[in-house]
């Protein structure tokens, strides 16, 4: 599999809830050079309702290795990266519509749309994958890494 898209995975109720909440249950973090700062959330109920409502999307027992919301703005977006050997089945969501710009790319070549409630996944380790800039608006989108249980360097 090199990526799935699932349209309106998602359903637009728990977009709400996570986007009204994660910057009260999370914390902002800073990692790389990237354009935005994600919001990791911290283990609580609403972390937890996240984890079970993705995890029949992973096709094994996992263990999450980083749950973010990123916000991005006008001129923001995601240069092209792997995620290391942090993600064997990487997870992303648009929490969100408003927005232009702002679409997932994968391998620079591949544009992707992504609607409130659309999620992407793939293996986030092997797949160059970022995104564009947004031109007009806020993109939130949730990402969460996972790795196989017992296994956390299988890249």
């Amino acid at each position: 599999m090199e990526y799935k898209v699932y349209k309106n995975f998602v359903p637009n109720d728990l977009c709400d809830e996570i986007v009204s909440k994660y910057k009260n249950e999370g914390y902002e973090d800073i990692r790389g050079e990237w354009d935005t700062y994600p919001y990791t959330l911290n283990k609580g109920p609403l972390y937890t309702k996240i984890l079970e409502f993705f995890s029949p999307l992973v096709p094994w027992k996992f263990n999450e290795r980083w749950m973010n919301i990123n916000e991005y703005n006008i001129g923001e977006g995601l240069a092209h990266h792997r995620d290391a050997k942090a993600s064997n089945y990487t997870i992303i969501s648009a929490l969100n519509d408003g927005y232009t710009g702002g679409r997932f790319v994968i391998e620079k070549k591949t544009y992707i749309e992504l609607d409130k409630g659309d999620t992407i996944v793939l293996n986030g380790g092997k797949i160059l994958h970022g995104v564009e800039k947004v031109s007009n608006g806020s993109r939130i989108a949730l990402n969460l890494w996972t790795v196989p249980q017992g296994n956390n360097s299988l890249l």
